[in-house]
C-alpha cells in the first residue's frame, strides 16, 4: 500500500513554464538567472495559494542549478534532485509564524557566515515573513542588508504591510495577481485528463469559481470531488454534484433572482431566497455570487469585449450576454450601487434571510421607482405628438414664491386714476433745407454754439428711426416705489385673509428704494414696537405672494428693515424761538456813564450781539445733558418742518428706543449714556 499524494503536492509545478499566471513575475527571475544579475533579497507578495512558495523554490533551484537552460532548472542535477525531496542542506525553508523570536534570527545571521557545502549559494526561503516580531527584524536587518556574497534571502508574505519599510526597501519586489478564472479550469481539466476522471467543464467551472483565484484551493476541491465518486470513474460528475458537495447555489437560482430584481418581481424573488437558503446554501456566498453576476452584466452592457475584463469561460460569458440583451441599463445600475454596500452589514445579521430579503427589495424599490427623467422624456414624447396643444391656451399665472397665500383677486385701477398716455416722439427729420431754429438766450447758449464748426453739407430728406436707447424711460406714477407700496397695502386690506395688525404696522414703514431685481425695501424706525415688527416678519411669505402677483415676477419680495437714522445736529438747524430768544440789547450809555467805565467793559458793550441761532445753540451746549431741564430742541423744527418733543419722560418709548441694536452698538462704542431723545410731531 502505497502512500497517497494530494493533487496539490501531486501536480506542483517545478520549473518556470509550469507556473500559470504569473508572467510577470516569471519573465524577470528567469532573465535574472540566464544574466547571472542575482540580487541578494527577493520579496514575493500576494494572496493564498497562487503560487509564492512554488515559485520561490524553482527559483531556488534555478540559481544552484549545475546547467541550467536558458534560466530554467534542469531538474536532473543533484542539486535539483535535493531541493524537490526537500533534503538540500543549502536551501533552508523557515516558517516565520513558529521562528519569529530574536534568538531564532540571530542563529540565522550567525548561520549564514558558513559556506555553502554542495551548492553554489546558501538560500535561505522565509515564509509568512509578516509574523517576526520587530526585535527579530531588528536582530537580521544587518544580515539582509549586507549579506555574504553567497548568501541569497526570499521572503514571502501575504501582508506585505506588516513588514517593515527599511527590509521592503532592501529587496526586489514582486507583486502576484490572482489566477484567472479560466487558466484555473484549464489546469483542472489537464490534472482530470491525467486522472482520467470524467467531470462536466461546467463543474470544473463552479470549481474555479470557488476558489476566487487560487489554484492551491482549486487543486484542493478538485481532489474532494474525486474522492467523493471515487468508486464510480465511469460515470461523469455534474456541475449539480459540486453545488451539492461545497453548497455552491446554482446557475439557475442566480439568473432566476436576477431577472426578479430586473423585472421588479418582489415575490419571486423572496421564493427563490427561501428557496436557496432551505438547500442549505451559504446566503453570504449567494449574495457575493449575486452581486458578481449583476456587475458582468452590466460590463456586458457597457464594453465590446468584457472578456478582457470578466473572470469566466467564454461560454458564461456568451449566456451573460444573451441574457443582457433588453436589460433596462439604469435599473441595473441602481440595483448595483444598493447592493455593494451591502455585504458588511449581511455579514454581520443575526437572521441572515431576513437581511437579504430585506436588502433586495429595498433596492428593487429604489431601481424601480418614478424617475425625473423618466417623465420629462414621456412629457416630451406627449408634446411631440402634439397631445399637449391646450397647455398653450391656458393662462400662465406665476405662483407664489413661497407657496403660503393662494392667488386672490387684485383690485382694479379705474379709468380716472390711470394716468394720461404719453404721446409718441415724432421721428426726427433731416432734410436739404435746415429747419427753423429756436431763439436762445445769450445766458442759456453752451460754450459750443459760440464756436464756429465746419459746415455740413446738405443731404438729401432720410428719415432716421430713434433707437430705443436714445429715448428715455419715462416711469408712470404707477411704475414708482411708493406707489407700488400703496397698491400692496390696499390690495391687502382688500384680501379676505388679510391682517388688520399686519397692514397696520406695514402701513408704518417707509419705502426707501426698489432695486432691479424687484426687492422693495422698507424702513421702520421707533415708530413701530418689536412686537409688531416681529409679526410683519411672520407674514412677510404672504406679503411676498402678494407683492409677485402685483408685479407679476416670481422672483419679487419686501425686504423690511428697523433701524434709526441719526442725522448730526448743526447749529443752522435751529432757528430762534420764544424759549430760547437772545437779551434784548440795554439802553446806550451816556458820556459820563462811558467814561467812568473800564475799556475792556466798554469794547464788550460795542460787540455786536449774538446771533438768536448761535445763542440758542450755545445755550444746548450749556445744559451739559441735564435732563431736568427743558430742552431746546422741544419746539424748535426739524429739517422736514415737523416739530420735535422729548421722549424721556414716557418711560415705554425711552426704552423701545434705547434697547435697538443700532443705538446699544453707539453707546458701547462712546462709552456714552443716553441724554436726551427726540421725535418729531
Amino acid at each position: 500500500m502505497s502512500d497517497y499524494q494530494v493533487i496539490a503536492r501531486k501536480y506542483r509545478p517545478s520549473t518556470f513554464s509550469d507556473v500559470v499566471g504569473q508572467s510577470h513575475v516569471i519573465g524577470t527571475l528567469r532573465n535574472a538567472v540566464r544574466q547571472y544579475r542575482l540580487a541578494h533579497a527577493y520579496l514575493l507578495v500576494g494572496p493564498r495559494g497562487i503560487g509564492k512558495t512554488t515559485l520561490a523554490r524553482i527559483f531556488a533551484k534555478a540559481m544552484n542549478c549545475e546547467s541550467p537552460r536558458d534560466g530554467e532548472p534542469c531538474c536532473e542535477c543533484a542539486s535539483c534532485r535535493a531541493i524537490a525531496e526537500e533534503s538540500s542542506i543549502d536551501v533552508i525553508e523557515i516558517d516565520a509564524a513558529s521562528r519569529n523570536s530574536v534568538a531564532d534570527m540571530r542563529d540565522l545571521s550567525l548561520e549564514a557566515m558558513h559556506m555553502p557545502l554542495h551548492s553554489r549559494y546558501k538560500i535561505y526561503i522565509i515564509d509568512e515573513v509578516h509574523m517576526l516580531s520587530k526585535q527579530a527584524w531588528n536582530a537580521l536587518l544587518k544580515t539582509v542588508e549586507e549579506p555574504p556574497k553567497h548568501v541569497k534571502f526570499i521572503f514571502a508574505t501575504t501582508e506585505v504591510q506588516q513588514v517593515l519599510p527599511t527590509i521592503i526597501s532592501r529587496c526586489q519586489r514582486f507583486e502576484l495577481q490572482p489566477i484567472p478564472t479560466r487558466l484555473i479550469v484549464e489546469r483542472l481539466r489537464e490534472i482530470a485528463v491525467r486522472e482520467k476522471v470524467k467531470i462536466a467543464g461546467e463543474a470544473l467551472g463552479a470549481i474555479a469559481r470557488a476558489a476566487q483565484g487560487g489554484m492551491r484551493d482549486a487543486q484542493s476541491l478538485l481532489d474532494q470531488v474525486f474522492g467523493y465518486f471515487a468508486g464510480d470513474r465511469e460515470t461523469e460528475i455534474s456541475v449539480r454534484s459540486v453545488q451539492d458537495i461545497f453548497a455552491l447555489t446554482a446557475s439557475e437560482d442566480l439568473y432566476g433572482i436576477a431577472s426578479a430584481l430586473l423585472r421588479n418581481d418582489a415575490p419571486f424573488a423572496v421564493q427563490a431566497v427561501n428557496s436557496v437558503a432551505k438547500r442549505g446554501r451559504n446566503l453570504e456566498t449567494l449574495f457575493g455570487e449575486e452581486v458578481n453576476l449583476l456587475r458582468n452584466l452590466r460590463l456586458c452592457l457597457l464594453m465590446a469585449n468584457p472578456e478582457d475584463v470578466i473572470e469566466a469561460t467564454p461560454e458564461e460569458i456568451a449566456s451573460m450576454q444573451k441574457f443582457a440583451q433588453g436589460i433596462d441599463a439604469t435599473a441595473l445600475a441602481i440595483l448595483l450601487e444598493n447592493l455593494t454596500g451591502a455585504a458588511r452589514g449581511l455579514h454581520d445579521a443575526v437572521n441572515k434571510q431576513i437581511y437579504l430579503e430585506t436588502v433586495l427589495l429595498r433596492a428593487m424599490r429604489m431601481a424601480h421607482q418614478t424617475r425625473l427623467g423618466d417623465i420629462l422624456n414621456r412629457l416630451q414624447q406627449l408634446r411631440t405628438a402634439g397631445e399637449l396643444k391646450f397647455l398653450d391656451q391656458l393662462p400662465v399665472e406665476p405662483a407664489a414664491r413661497h407657496g403660503a397665500m393662494p392667488p386672490q383677486a387684485v383690485p382694479a385701477v379705474s379709468e380716472e386714476a390711470k394716468p394720461p398716455e404719453t404721446p409718441p416722439l415724432p421721428a426726427p427729420v433731416v432734410s436739404g433745407s435746415n429747419p427753423p431754429k429756436e431763439e436762445i438766450a445769450p445766458s442759456e447758449k453752451p460754450e459750443e454754439l459760440e464756436k464756429p464748426e465746419t459746415p455740413i453739407a446738405a443731404t438729401p430728406d432720410v428719415a432716421i428711426e430713434p433707437s430705443p436707447e436714445a429715448i428715455p424711460e419715462e416711469k408712470t406714477p404707477e411704475d414708482t416705489p411708493e406707489a407700488l407700496f400703496v397698491r400692496l397695502l390696499d390690495a391687502y386690506r382688500n384680501t379676505p385673509a388679510g391682517n388688520t395688525a399686519v397692514a397696520d404696522a406695514l402701513s408704518r414703514g417707509k419705502v426707501e428704494e426698489l432695486t432691479e431685481d424687484h426687492v422693495l425695501c422698507i424702513g421702520f424706525g421707533v415708530t413701530i414696537s418689536e412686537e409688531n415688527f416681529r409679526l410683519l416678519n411672520e407674514h412677510v411669505s404672504e406679503l411676498n405672494a402678494l407683492f409677485g402677483r402685483l408685479l407679476n415676477d416670481w422672483s419679487a419680495r419686501l425686504k423690511l428693515e428697523r433701524h434709526i437714522s441719526l442725522e448730526p445736529i448743526k447749529p443752522e438747524d435751529f432757528t430762534a424761538q420764544e424759549p430760547v430768544s437772545a437779551p434784548t440789547a440795554p439802553p446806550p450809555l451816556t458820556e459820563e456813564e462811558a467814561s467812568l467805565m473800564p475799556e475792556e467793559d466798554a469794547a464788550c458793550d460795542e460787540a455786536p450781539a449774538e446771533e438768536p441761532r448761535l445763542a440758542a445753540f450755545s445755550q444746548l451746549q450749556s445744559t451739559n445733558g441735564n435732563s431736568e431741564q427743558s430742552s431746546p430742541l422741544e419746539d424748535a423744527p426739524s429739517r422736514s418742518g415737523k416739530r420735535r418733543e422729548s421722549v424721556m419722560d414716557k418711560p415705554q418709548e425711552r426704552e423701545e428706543v434705547i434697547a435697538v441694536p443700532f443705538v446699544q452698538d453707539v453707546l458701547d462704542l462712546f462709552h456714552g449714556t443716553v441724554v436726551d431723545i427726540h421725535r418729531e410731531v
